[in-house]
């Protein structure tokens, strides 16, 4: 009775263990959904200034049609952009391209690294709860069954203000893992379709021990802050690069108004 007892404790030490070492890299396509205001915006920043057309559009372009991957195990993950540019080619948006969001399910807390115009950040905060209801509906995503769940997040507007927004994941417990993209997390299984505000992350591709070696680990080198801490900061870089801008137009401007009287 003993032996049996104890092979049992070994098989099941062993299956914990597979499951612990076992790494995926889930592999989303995000697209913005573009507003009848947003168009209107956008229409208007481009006859406002043709010039800068192309740069815009494929700017614009870029920002709605996204590729991201999510390194994880089942206690952490690594969410980020798929890198677009060539080895040591750079421009002035590619800082963004370059934030990393670390999970940590076990603790409920997150590291998001942003770089912002030379100064690195670390952004750490503890997981939002998003107040999951499953709805029993199903559906395929691929080979996988789905089920889908709605849940709720606050969104800051532009104004300062805090509004309740509602948001959509189908999941799927074929990969017993509760993580998604972004901040979301929370369902008995993977996320691999979410539908938040104007964001849809769409599942593409899941590979399970990849040859690529990724990394799982939190960011090191940065400021670290609170959300609320790096809004402040944010908003002070922002405002100082804004004086910078008015004070050379300043002196441009009395440049060219000079007048030398004799």
């Amino acid at each position: 009775m003993k032996k049996i007892v104890l092979l049992f404790l070994i098989i099941a030490y062993n299956g914990s263990f597979a499951q612990q070492s076992k790494q995926w890299r889930a592999i989303y396509q995000y697209k913005n959904i573009v507003t009848e205001k947003e168009k209107k915006r956008r229409d208007s920043l481009l006859k406002a200034q043709p010039e800068m057309a192309k740069f815009i559009k494929n700017l614009y372009k870029s920002l709605d049609n996204r590729t991201y991957y999510l390194d994880f195990n089942p206690v952490s993950s690594v969410f980020k952009q798929k890198p677009k540019l060539e080895p040591g080619k750079n421009t002035r948006f590619s800082g963004f391209r370059n934030r990393v969001l670390y999970k940590d399910l076990k603790t409920k807390t997150f590291k998001d690294f942003r770089p912002m115009f030379g100064e690195n950040f670390i952004v750490t905060d503890t997981l939002p709860d998003y107040h999951w209801k499953i709805t029993g509906e199903t559906k395929k995503i691929g080979q996988f069954n789905v089920m889908k769940a709605i849940g709720t997040e606050q969104v800051k507007e532009k104004n300062g203000e805090k509004k309740t927004e509602e948001i959509t994941a189908w999941f799927s417990p074929d990969i017993p893992v509760g993580n998604g993209p972004q901040k979301y997390w929370g369902l008995p299984g993977l996320i691999m379709e979410l539908h938040t505000g104007n964001s849809v992350y769409v599942l593409k591709e899941l590979l399970v021990n990849p040859k690529d070696k990724i990394e799982i680990k939190p960011p090191e080198k940065g400021k670290v802050l609170s959300q609320e801490a790096y809004e402040k900061e944010r908003k002070k870089i922002f405002e100082n690069m804004r004086k910078r801008s008015e004070n050379r137009r300043g002196e441009k401007s009395s440049d060219k108004h000079i007048i030398i009287r004799m």
